[in-house]
C-alpha cells in the first residue's frame, strides 16, 4: 500500500476534513487503516474534524498487470477476485460515495 499526501507539514492550527479513495474497497477495517497511516503525517496542533473514504477508480495497469499474472501457473488463488474488484471499482467514486462524503462533511465537527 502505497500513501500520497499532500505536504501536511506547512499545515498547522487548522481543520482538516480527510477524504480518499482506495482501489480496494469495501473493507472499513482497510480504510480506517490508510486514515490511521495518514494521520501519522498530521502535526499535531491541526484538528481532524471528519474523515470519510471509499473504493476508486484504479488505473488499467493493474487490471492489465492481474490478467498477466493469470498466465502463469501458480498464480494467486484470489486473482479473479482482485480482477472483479478491479471491475466494480470503475464506477466509484460513484453517486452513492459522493452523498456519502457529503454527509460525511455536514456530521463533521467545522
Amino acid at each position: 500500500m502505497s500513501i500520497s499526501v499532500c505536504p501536511t507539514s506547512q499545515l498547522k492550527n487548522k481543520q482538516i476534513f480527510l477524504f480518499g479513495t482506495a482501489g480496494f474497497g469495501g473493507s472499513d477495517i482497510y480504510f480506517r487503516k490508510i486514515l490511521s497511516q495518514v494521520k501519522q503525517f498530521i502535526d499535531a496542533s491541526n484538528v481532524i474534524v471528519g474523515e470519510y473514504m471509499c473504493q476508486g477508480r484504479m488505473p488499467q495497469s493493474v487490471r492489465k498487470r492481474y490478467l498477466k499474472m493469470k498466465e502463469a501457473p501458480d498464480h494467486p488463488a484470489n486473482l479473479d477476485v482482485l480482477i472483479q474488484n478491479f471491475d466494480c471499482a470503475l464506477s466509484h467514486p460513484d453517486a452513492d460515495d459522493l452523498e456519502r462524503l457529503r454527509q460525511a462533511v455536514r456530521n463533521s465537527s467545522f
